[in-house]
């Protein structure tokens, strides 16, 4: 009846509203002639239970998708849809990101359009400078629409959907009251701004973000290079507020409750409702209110003496929290954990089938080698579990993910296990120094440890989607006759077996692919990437921006399932590069930067250049400044050579020309406005870039016109070469006919 309910619920959730409601209206009635008849029975028979829970679960998900979307979510939906206007009373709830040109708020909405609303949540966008203060009422007739993201990749509309936000509205609409609303989020707030602000002045800035992230599931403290490292080893879950938190939480205070001899049933209430405060504390993040729900059913059934059955429990919180919020089923980070949780139970269940006769006459050290080998199989049976979620995800997964795990899960708990007392001792004198000092240094621990991810990211491979359909192909029988089949064990190593080719397969899948330049357009910005199977080499053509530098990242991941260039090459200098370089240090594997000798008496080149070196220092990163007249970069046999670059009276931009040479085959790169400059040789290859100053509409007649390649279709137009070869992204260079 769980799985019934959340299946149906991811069914019925969108679908037209007539469905729902003839659905709910039938279910209604089966569940009312079920009961009736089961009730007047002597001895009911098991088809009419069945019956009453399949009506029971389709009722349950049909009301609950009636009042969680068409009553709540859809209004707001359609005039988003229509870019309509609507007057609305809200508040700001959640800050979502933070720039310095703007700042994103995720908003309760008390009242559309004169009515009140319940559990109705929107984003408002608002100016740098011009941010509301946190639970501070505002109102205003507001424009809305759907949700979108100035990250071409990054589909906004999908992942907030999967929230319940449907609508975005820009800030500068809405006006402040100066009223500060007053609800459970603010108190949940306040009490979390408060143990952190008295957190911070007992303990180190890299302790507290550990805490803030173990205790209360806020990441944001974290560094971007550490949660790179941890997604590269595939580790990412542990980050995550978890079962094992609660559980070693729940644990230690058990332990306190039996020393102070306190009885079974009372020691049971005090843990539940220490697992509900702890649940609220983390704000109801879906991983928590999964392992609180499974922990609130174990300590119910000791107390009432009932037994507790694991699988059971977790369809429960699973159908829990379906019925609760249905766009729950939409959330990748429910997901895994939901089926991180089955494959772990799977395989327990599988484990405990087994006769223990054996295992007792086996020597100490076998015990201990098989111990080790059951955490090792209980890994990879929650790695195989969640592996289609996180590639459908990431688009990408870790082959040292089930490793990782053991090795790093005992940083874990001991972490979790020493917060306690960090919290409890922190303000005594003296004993508060040891005691943050040995937590400062278990972070420090971990955190060199996770840096090791570097030597090891080859480990971390993209997947296409053709391989995760392929992949779904083969696991969805293993795991059925791991289930349901005669010889468990051959069905276990045949996943194993699965999993292994699946991620060896594309581990030595780079150093097969031929060496190509990728090369994409992202909003009017050049994007080139260098490949081989040694190196990826990407060429900033762009205006600097973080936004050219992840459009770069995704092209490289979609088209050479890699995960992030090895070398960056600068051809000139802009001011966004700052951040945009700190980006990718934080992001991805740099080992090298090539940075253009600046302008003689340039004063801001100069500069720009000396801060760019100070973050490669910083980030530990080599940076090789290169002048024009010398090769810069070869990257398995891909040459960049020959550059040079130009300033037009015009334009305060840099043209380009540069030399590409790939194995036997080479061609020149220009800029739109670079041909009124340089002419190149009658064989060569000519590849047009799009970002430039002016795009020219005719060629010099001295230009030839053969094996012309421009980077989109309107820019050959523009030149007169509707024949013309294009490069279109993200296609590779260069066989298409336009």
């Amino acid at each position: 009846a769980c799985v019934l309910l959340m299946l149906s619920s991811a069914v019925l959730l969108f679908a037209p509203l007539i469905v729902k409601e003839i659905l709910c209206g039938i279910s209604l009635i089966v569940v009312l002639i079920c009961g009736t008849v089961r009730r007047r029975s002597a001895r009911p028979s098991v088809l009419s239970g069945v019956i009453f829970a399949i009506s029971a679960a389709i009722l349950l998900s049909s009301a609950s998708c009636i009042f969680s979307y068409e009553r709540c979510k859809a209004p707001l939906r359609e005039l988003a849809e229509t870019e309509s206007k609507a007057w609305v009373e809200c508040h700001a709830e959640e800050k979502i990101y933070s720039s310095s040109f703007s700042s994103l708020y995720k908003m309760r909405v008390t009242q559309l359009g004169g009515k009140r609303t319940i559990d109705l949540q929107m984003l408002a966008q608002f100016e740098a400078g011009k941010e509301p203060e946190l639970f501070e009422r505002l109102t205003g007739d507001v424009t809305l629409r759907l949700p979108d993201s100035s990250d071409a990749g990054f589909d906004s509309i999908s992942y907030y959907r999967s929230k319940g936000i449907f609508a975005l509205c820009d800030g500068g609409e809405l006006k402040d009251t100066k009223v500060k609303e007053s609800s459970i989020y603010k108190w949940l707030y306040d009490l979390r701004a408060f143990l952190k602000n008295d957190l911070k002045l007992h303990v180190d800035e890299l302790s507290e973000s550990f805490v803030s992230a173990f205790l209360f599931g806020d990441k944001s403290g974290l560094a971007d290079s550490f949660r790179r490292d941890m997604k590269t080893l595939g580790l990412s879950h542990l980050l995550a507020v978890s079962g094992l938190h609660l559980s070693i939480f729940t644990a230690l205070l058990g332990f306190l409750l039996r020393r102070l001899r306190a009885g079974l049933k009372l020691r049971c209430v005090v843990m539940i409702l220490f697992t509900l405060f702890y649940m609220t504390l983390c704000g109801f993040t879906l991983s928590v209110v999964r392992a609180g729900i499974m922990l609130i059913v174990y300590l119910l059934s000791r107390l009432f003496n009932e037994k507790s059955e694991p699988m059971t429990s977790l369809l429960l919180s699973g159908a829990v929290i379906t019925f609760l919020s249905p766009f729950s089923l939409f959330d990748y980070g429910f997901l895994m954990s939901f089926f991180a949780t089955l494959g772990i139970l799977i395989y327990s269940s599988y484990e405990q089938k087994k006769e223990t006769s054996e295992r007792s006459e086996r020597s100490g050290r076998t015990v201990v080698l098989r111990e080790i080998f059951k955490l090792f199989c209980v890994s990879l049976s929650a790695q195989i579990a969640v592996l289609p979620v996180v590639i459908l995800s990431y688009g990408s997964f870790s082959a040292l993910s089930a490793p990782a795990t053991i090795l790093f899960s005992p940083l874990l708990t001991l972490l979790l296990l020493m917060l306690p007392f960090l919290l409890l001792f922190c303000r005594i004198p003296y004993v508060s120094t040891v005691v943050v000092t040995a937590f400062r240094s278990v972070c420090v621990f971990f955190t060199r440890s996770a840096s090791l991810a570097k030597y090891v990211k080859d480990f971390h491979v993209a997947v296409p989607t053709v391989a995760v359909i392929v992949l779904l192909v083969l696991l969805v029988p293993a795991v059925f006759f791991l289930l349901f089949g005669k010889k468990p064990k051959r069905a276990a190593a045949a996943l194993a077996a699965i999993y292994a080719v699946f991620a060896v397969f594309f581990l030595v899948r780079p150093y097969f692919a031929k060496d190509c330049v990728l090369t994409g357009v992202y909003n009017k910005n050049d994007l080139m990437l260098l490949c081989s199977a040694q190196e990826q080499c990407a060429v900033d053509l762009s205006d600097g921006s973080k936004g050219a530098a992840k459009a770069a990242v995704r092209l490289l991941r979609d088209e050479y399932l890699d995960l992030g260039p090895e070398a960056l090459l600068l051809t000139h200098y802009h001011t966004r590069q700052e951040q945009s370089l700190a980006y990718l240090f934080e992001n991805c594997y740099i080992e090298k930067v090539y940075l253009p000798q600046p302008v003689e008496n340039d004063e801001n080149e100069e500069g720009l250049y000396v801060r760019l070196c100070e973050i490669c220092e910083e980030y530990e990163v080599e940076a090789v400044t290169y002048r024009a007249e010398r090769d810069v970069t070869d990257a398995g046999g891909i040459r960049f050579s020959n550059y040079e670059r130009a300033y037009l009276s015009r334009s305060t931009h840099p043209v380009f020309r540069f030399d590409l040479t790939l194995g036997a085959e080479s061609f020149t790169v220009f800029s739109s406005s670079a041909s009124e400059k340089w002419t190149p040789r009658e064989d060569a290859n000519i590849y047009f870039l799009v970002h430039g100053p002016v795009v020219k509409k005719k060629l010099p007649d001295a230009f030839p016109s053969n094996n012309l390649m421009f980077a989109t279709c309107d820019q050959a137009e523009a030149y007169g070469r509707k024949n013309g070869i294009v490069a279109l992204l993200p296609a590779k260079l260069l066989e298409e006919e336009n």
